[in-house]
């Protein structure tokens, strides 16, 4: 049916017989089905009813009008079936953060800034500068365990700093180093901090170079190598590379990838160039079958680069890159087992982000306001509406550093996050409670 002016609609409708239905009601009832997005597929049938009863007994029409009222009110008050009205946009813009609080925190004091961190069942274990320092829970009290060697390995497209990642697993402390020409894994003791083998990984004549991370699961060591997109799987009863994995092609090193585990998955960030345009992507792989599930890419503004938060049956939460301002926070959701991951969403923040963790229903990540380092809070945001629920002080001058803008790790009933200098902070859960 063709569409018909308003005004013919109403005029029709309205001029049956000696009886005019009141033009306020039936003008209402129209134009919200003109102007309203998500009863505009009523138009149509609508007018098909007018038409009906243009015939029809003076009583029907006012039947008619009544029912008009009534679909449009519903129409309007109740949103579409599936549509989640507080799921966040991902074009839009920063909401706005509540004012900082200050809780309760205890610090500890490192040699260098902490740029990585690992809970285990006994212990927080901290990169810092060269070495891997073991802190007590609940004490604080710091031991040296490992004198990293080559710390200070240097990559021309990478960022400054320590060029290392590690994992603890299998009685063991795994360091990958990020080389431009090779991936090496170095296995010392998690006890004494003595060196216990020496891994290249990777394909010969140097494929494979650039380790990235390294995580520790499904009884494997697992890193990946930004240079040849590739994930390398380490025996560690043999120390010996098993498989390695092409992951995505085109890859290189213009961000720092991460690496981590949930129950039934590997989970890596790479950072791609199909010869059109960069972007990061989010691959799931099935350790299984040492296979690559699928992959979300990412908008190339939100490059992620940190490390994962794992959040139990939902997906992956990761940080864009601390390279500019404009940052997000990146969910992608799980997926079905042995089946390609969900689409991904995107929070979008300001200021340089840490690693996020997931509390309590609740996504808590660091952020910092400036660099190379500034104010910084702990941001709370709210999953499903994408809004920042809550936010704590963490520092006047927390640094930024290279992979993302602060560590974070939850353990032992609290909260371990980077603050100022080379400070290590820890906030009780019990403090996230305003």
């Amino acid at each position: 049916m063709n569409q018909r002016p308003i005004d013919d609609l109403i005029r029709d409708w309205t001029d049956i017989g000696d009886e005019h239905l009141p033009d306020r009601y039936l003008r209402a009832a129209l134009a919200e089905v003109e102007t309203t997005p998500q009863i505009g597929a009523w138009r149509a049938p609508l007018e098909g009813l007018i038409v009906r009863f243009q015939s029809a007994a003076p009583y029907l029409a006012v039947a008619a009008a009544v029912i008009v009222a009534v679909v449009v009110y519903v129409a309007l008050v109740a949103p579409p079936v599936g549509d989640d009205e507080s799921s966040p946009d991902p074009s839009a813009s920063p909401t706005a953060e509540p004012a900082a609080r200050s809780v309760e925190t205890s610090t500890v004091r490192l040699a260098a800034t902490p740029t990585g961190l690992v809970a285990t069942n006994e212990a927080i274990y901290a990169s810092a500068g060269s070495q891997i320092v073991r802190i007590d829970p609940q004490t604080g009290e710091t031991t040296v365990v490992v004198d990293v060697p080559e710390a200070g390995t240097s990559c021309p497209d990478c960022g400054s700093g320590p060029e290392y990642a590690f994992a603890i697993g299998e009685g063991s402390i795994w360091v990958a180093y990020h080389f431009e020409v090779q991936s090496l894994v170095r296995r010392f003791s998690v006890e004494t901090g003595t060196l216990q083998a020496e891994i290249l990984v990777g394909a010969p004549q140097g494929g494979g170079a650039g380790a990235s991370d390294v995580t520790v699961a499904f009884g494997s060591v697992w890193t990946a190598q930004c240079h040849s997109g590739t994930v390398a799987r380490i025996d560690p009863e043999s120390n010996e590379q098993t498989e390695l994995i092409e992951v995505a092609s085109g890859a290189f090193c213009g961000s720092q990838f991460a690496i981590a585990a949930d129950d039934r998955n590997i989970w890596v960030s790479m950072f791609t160039d199909d010869g059109v345009a960069q972007r990061g992507s989010i691959f799931k792989l099935d350790p299984a079958m040492n296979s690559v599930l699928g992959s979300v890419a990412i908008d190339g503004s939100a490059t992620p680069c940190g490390r994962f938060a794992i959040e139990a049956g939902s997906g992956v939460w990761i940080n864009s890159c601390p390279a500019s301002e404009d940052s997000s926070l990146v969910h992608v959701e799980r997926g079905e087992p042995g089946e390609a991951p969900g689409p991904a969403t995107l929070v979008r923040l300001t200021g340089y982000l840490g690693d996020p963790a997931a509390i309590d229903g609740l996504i808590w990540i660091p952020r910092v306001s400036a660099r190379p380092s500034g104010p910084a809070v702990l941001l709370a945001v709210d999953p499903v509406s994408g809004r920042s629920v809550d936010s704590i002080q963490l520092g006047t001058a927390t640094p930024v550093v290279a992979r993302s803008a602060a560590p974070m790790v939850v353990a032992f009933d609290a909260v371990w996050v980077g603050g100022d200098g080379s400070s290590l902070l820890r906030i009780p859960i019990a403090e996230l409670t305003p």
